[in-house]
């Protein structure tokens, strides 16, 4: 069941918000009736006859039964476009299934590219996990392979004409709020820095909040400036703020939301010069 907002399908409400900036609807096999329908509403009363259907892992086992799967569940909403994008979403990529998800994707994209139904095709994945846990410890510091460029990299040299790549920056795809007391978030929540390089980006993170302090982000900053990855502070907005908290330009560290605002920037910056 779709969650509503103000008496309408969450996502007819988003679409109606965001109707002046006039966005590109995206559907999908895993999307409720009610999804596709506000799809297909805003498609009806926009200018903009475009939209883009996105996959998962799971449907590119097989192109043929998912276009059979495409044309059954999104007919109505196809033919109301005028261009159609595929959004190919591996979303947090396990490194044990690596091979397979890159030949999964090979074959399935010889036959949509032969197809010519797509206007634009998007490959996105992750190597951050839900738990950030799973890559880096409190009070620890590690690097991790960026697994999304690997892919994309096999994949690109095959079809170096027809892709546009995408990812989930320094945030888990699986990234979700805690409805926690602030008492208790502060027991739990920890500081930290995930800094994004090529093939390995480097990870460190700090203590509870409740028993280290609020400022540890100076000393997490510090540590990521000894690893030699740093790029300098003029590389981007994001490495500026970086830069300020290592030379102690403020009297605040910073907080979680301005350090993934910061890392976020970077990420891109870095992304959109290297690729």
């Amino acid at each position: 069941m779709g969650i509503n907002v103000k008496g309408q399908h969450i996502y007819e409400y988003a679409l109606n918000e965001f109707s002046e900036i006039n966005p590109i609807p995206v559907v999908g096999l895993d999307r409720d009736d009610g999804h596709i329908a506000a799809t297909r509403s805003f498609l009806n009363g926009s200018e903009s006859k475009r939209v883009a259907i996105r996959l998962l892992e799971d449907d590119l086992n097989s192109y043929d039964f998912t276009a059979l799967q495409i044309n059954s569940s999104l007919d109505d909403v196809i033919t109301l476009a005028q261009e159609v994008d595929l959004i190919i979403d591996l979303r947090f990529l396990v490194s044990t299934k690596i091979d397979t998800i890159i030949a999964n994707v090979k074959a399935f994209l010889d036959k949509a590219i032969k197809a010519g139904k797509y206007s634009k095709i998007i490959l996105s994945s992750s190597s951050i996990p839900s738990s950030i846990t799973d890559i880096v410890k409190p009070q620890r510091e590690e690097y991790f392979a960026r697994n999304e460029w690997v892919v994309w990299s096999d994949v690109i040299s095959v079809f170096p004409n027809n892709l546009i790549y995408a990812d989930y920056t320094v945030i888990s795809p699986d990234f979700t709020e805690f409805e926690l007391a602030v008492e208790l978030m502060r027991t739990v929540q920890t500081p930290r820095i995930i800094y994004t390089g090529l093939t390995t980006s480097y990870a460190v993170r700090g203590g509870a909040l409740k028993t280290h302090g609020d400022s540890q982000h100076f000393d997490l900053s510090d540590r990521l400036m000894a690893t030699g990855m740093f790029r300098s502070g003029g590389y981007s907005r994001g490495d500026i703020y970086i830069e300020d908290i290592h030379n102690r330009a403020s009297d605040s560290s910073g907080n979680a939301q301005s350090w993934i605002a910061a890392t976020v920037n970077s990420h891109m910056t870095f992304l959109l010069n290297n690729l």
